[in-house]
């Protein structure tokens, strides 16, 4: 028996349920590297990650040994939340690393950015010149409810993964 049960109140964790029904809910998300940790249904006590992979579906036994729960035995953890957080960052031996819940997916654009200061309305900001551009996108100069000058980068179109917008943003905030 898997000594590090995941918490019920994770995201990722969708309890008792098959292969076929964690396959429906991957497909109709459609995203890559979305995935969840869900409880097999055959044996007791032992769980499996299905991750989703271009219009793939790959499902991983998560194997224990010493306590230690892994995917891939050259990355081993004490339990199935640092394996999912490890996983987040590096592929470790799967097709891709895991990007978002199927609860992610249903989240607003803005989901881990938070609200107030850091959302403002689009129309409160008068566009100016580009100041650069990279491989991303473009610095345009702006003017924010008429008087302080800003920085606005825009992302260009199908340029990054919201994911990786996403990242970014949260390392500028």
């Amino acid at each position: 028996m898997l000594a590090a049960v995941p918490a019920p109140s994770r995201s990722w964790f969708h309890g008792k349920i098959g292969r076929n029904q964690a396959s429906n809910m991957l497909k109709l998300a459609n995203t890559e590297g979305c995935f969840l940790v869900r409880e097999s249904e055959s044996k007791q006590g032992e769980y499996s990650l299905s991750v989703s992979h271009g219009t793939a579906l790959r499902h991983y036994h998560i194997r224990t040994e010493d306590g230690l729960v892994y995917v891939n035995d050259r990355h081993k953890f004490a339990d199935i939340t640092k394996l999912i957080d490890y996983h987040k960052l590096n592929s470790g031996g799967l097709v891709t690393r895991l990007r978002k819940t199927i609860s992610d997916i249903n989240a607003p654009v803005t989901a881990g950015l938070g609200h107030g200061k850091w959302e403002i309305n689009p129309a409160e900001i008068q566009l100016g010149r580009e100041l650069g551009s990279g491989q991303f996108g473009v610095v345009r100069e702006g003017l924010y409810r008429g008087d302080t000058r800003v920085a606005v980068k825009m992302m260009k179109d199908g340029a990054m993964s919201e994911d990786d917008f996403i990242s970014e943003a949260q390392v500028m905030k």
